[in-house]
C-alpha cells in the first residue's frame, strides 16, 4: 500500500512529506505525485464529456 501525496512543484515538499509521514503508513513506502496544478487531472477527465454533450451550432 502506498501513501499518495499530491504536491505542488516546490523543492521542500518531498522532504517535508517524508519527515511528517514516517511511521504513519503501513509498509513505510510513500509515492509523491508532483503536479503544477492539482486541478489538471480532474479537468482532463471531464473534457470529453463536455465536448460530446454540447448541441451543434446552427448557422
Amino acid at each position: 500500500m502506498y501513501l499518495i501525496r499530491n504536491t505542488f512543484k516546490r523543492l521542500h515538499y518531498p522532504v517535508d512529506i517524508v519527515e511528517l509521514s514516517i511511521g504513519k503508513s503501513a509498509d513505510g513506502t510513500i509515492k509523491i505525485r508532483q503536479n503544477k496544478y492539482l486541478n489538471n487531472l480532474i479537468e482532463r477527465d471531464h473534457r470529453s464529456g463536455l465536448l460530446d454533450s454540447r448541441p451543434p451550432k446552427v448557422l
